[in-house]
């Protein structure tokens, strides 16, 4: 298991109110405000109460190093993040709508046990061509079965809807995160789940390390959006036939094929990992750069 990575520039995350500077520095690689939830939330490395984070948000307003508008806080200079989060919630609220469709889907078919909905859609935010992110957890061994299926559901709904993209896939015998870093737990901490309530929290137990960046995220940002859903009779059948001979093939075949071409087309990025238990479609060093961002920010406003 990867240790912890803690950078020089969070050590220097001693009090609440360096927390909460943090949390706007990190929204802000992703031209996102906060509001005060998200603040108290999100504050990085030091816990704080909902009471406290209130009070040093006014507090570094009145200091000139936190902005606030229309219940948005963001750093000086930034307000047009506001205006484009303002703008983009009716598109957001669509495609949320979209989600939670495609979400209930996806989790009544073969061998998926959870569907979490990730990316900034998962913050309630959309841009003009925002893409619609998804983790989804399956049974262990039917992993790439799995995503063939989920793949052609897309396929079939994509002309009706944003883009749908189910880039992060684990089995569920393998739910401890590699990647144990600010940005890992910023992912496991926004992410909604929206079908599969059990496997989630077994997640959220298997990366308990995500409390030493985010000590007050525990639990899901929206425990409303999980959908209770009952496995149907269609589901349970379709399983049963495919853990058979013939699906043990057809799930080894589609694995070594998809990884050949997957590999190949991650031109060796360490951020995306194919194999038995996981498909990280991640290409473009979205962490690395995402990292680089917020420690930079985070030493102007420290």
């Amino acid at each position: 298991m990867t240790p912890v990575v803690e950078s020089a520039v969070l050590e220097r995350i001693e009090s609440p109110r360096d927390a909460l500077l943090a949390a706007a520095a990190y929204a802000d690689v992703f031209d996102a405000p906060l509001s005060d939830l998200d603040a108290h939330r999100y504050a990085i490395k030091v816990p704080v109460s909902l009471a406290a984070a209130r009070e040093e948000l006014r507090a570094l307003v009145a200091a000139g190093r936190l902005t606030h508008s229309a219940g948005w806080y963001c750093l000086p200079g930034r307000e047009k993040v506001v205006e484009r989060r303002r703008e983009g919630q009716p598109r957001a609220r669509r495609a949320w709508s979209f989600a939670e469709r495609y979400a209930r889907w996806v989790a009544q078919l073969p061998h998926v046990r959870m569907v979490g909905l990730t990316g900034a859609l998962a913050n309630e935010d959309s841009g003009p061509d925002g893409d619609v992110d998804f983790l989804v957890v399956t049974e262990p061994d039917r992993l790439w079965s799995a995503r063939a299926a989920i793949l052609l559901l897309g396929r079939a709904l994509r002309i009706t809807g944003p883009t749908l993209c189910p880039n992060y896939l684990m089995s569920a015998r393998a739910l401890a995160l590699e990647d144990r870093n600010l940005f890992a737990a910023q992912e496991l901490a926004r992410m909604v789940p929206l079908a599969g309530g059990e496997i989630y929290g077994r997640l959220r137990r298997e990366n308990a390390w995500a409390a030493d960046f985010l000590p007050n995220a525990g639990g899901s940002p929206r425990p409303d959006a999980l959908m209770q859903l009952e496995r149907s009779w269609l589901q349970g059948s379709a399983e049963a036939f495919l853990r058979s001979r013939a699906g043990d093939s057809l799930e080894r075949w589609e694995m070594q094929r998809k990884i050949r071409r997957l590999r190949a087309q991650a031109n060796g990025s360490h951020e995306a990992v194919f194999g038995p238990d996981q498909c990280k479609g991640h290409f473009a060093g979205h962490a690395r750069r995402t990292l680089e961002k917020f420690e930079a920010r985070l030493e102007q406003v420290l």
